[in-house]
């Protein structure tokens, strides 16, 4: 079998996992895979993981997470190596260009904007290389993701607690000092309110350049799905009137310059282009923003 074939199988795990996180291995081989083996399939969600093909899945809400853009910082590095020591800091990416680092904090107004939007785009397996802008048509704002004001202490220590879905209920059980009954009540609860996110890379994450964008533009939802039409992942954010987007690719200047012609054009406004060089999060495995 072809390494484009293991991909494309890989593929089709990825949608399975993010329709459910927590479906099984034997669910995966049995409605999922095209090997005979169980063993082959395993060692093939391994390897898609191993080389992050395959992201996630993380559990995200909005959870009134603030984010704060640092412009011009005299010492980028030494910011960014005191987001460690910040408890409050549950993200934070080392930037080289018109800004030098954005970090995601929680709790304090004083803190920054909240995150009203995430998500991570669902590809398309032989999809574009590089966004469009005749694919970009159709104005609107893309929804605020809700905050769950019916939540209690529980439910967000199972949420925080849980970022990875897919976590067997005893283990988490264990960490709350609760009953593998209490963890599975309280997720079958919040999981409603909550996104499930990966992400998809084919050639892995860490072999594509990156961007960060931040603008403006009243073209959001067509922005999205001009995304959901190239063959691996984006990341988007919004706060306040503001997109972040960042973007993975082959070619760093002509993602630059296809943003520029979007600017020239009236598509985006207030463009600002940063590359993200490191990224920080206490808990490498869970989404935390």
């Amino acid at each position: 079998m072809s390494k484009l074939d293991r991909i494309s199988i890989l593929y089709d795990i990825y949608r399975a996992i993010l329709k459910d996180p927590r479906i099984t291995m034997l669910d995966i081989h049995k409605t999922v895979s095209s090997y005979k083996s169980r063993t082959t399939t395993i060692d093939l969600v391994e390897w898609g993981r191993e080389n992050q093909i395959i992201t996630g899945p993380f559990l995200y809400c909005n959870a009134h997470a603030r984010v704060t853009l640092v412009k011009g910082a005299a010492n980028p590095l030494k910011e960014f190596q005191k987001v460690k020591n910040d408890p409050s800091v549950t993200y934070a990416v080392l930037l080289c260009g018109e800004y030098s680092l954005l970090k995601v904090t929680r709790g304090g107004e004083e803190r920054g904007p909240v995150l009203t939007y995430i998500n991570i785009i669902l590809p398309q397996f032989n999809g574009k290389e590089m966004i469009a802008i005749d694919d970009i048509t159709e104005k609107g704002k893309l929804p605020e993701d809700p905050y769950p004001e019916s939540w209690d202490d529980m439910d967000w220590k199972v949420y925080f607690t849980m970022g990875d879905p897919s976590l067997p209920f005893l283990q988490v059980g264990k960490k709350l000092d609760v009953s593998y009954m209490t963890v599975k009540r309280h997720y079958e609860k919040i999981v409603n309110d909550c996104k499930v996110l990966m992400g998809f890379f084919p050639r892995g994450y860490k072999t594509y350049s990156q961007l960060s964008l931040i603008f403006k533009t009243e073209y959001e939802i067509g922005i999205k799905k001009a995304l959901e039409q190239l063959n691996r992942s984006s990341y988007i954010w919004k706060f306040d009137d503001h997109m972040i987007l960042f973007l993975f690719g082959n070619d760093q200047n002509k993602m630059c310059e296809t943003f520029q012609e979007m600017e020239e054009n009236g598509i985006i406004h207030d463009l600002h282009v940063s590359i993200p060089t490191r990224n920080y999060t206490p808990i490498p495995e869970v989404f935390l923003c």
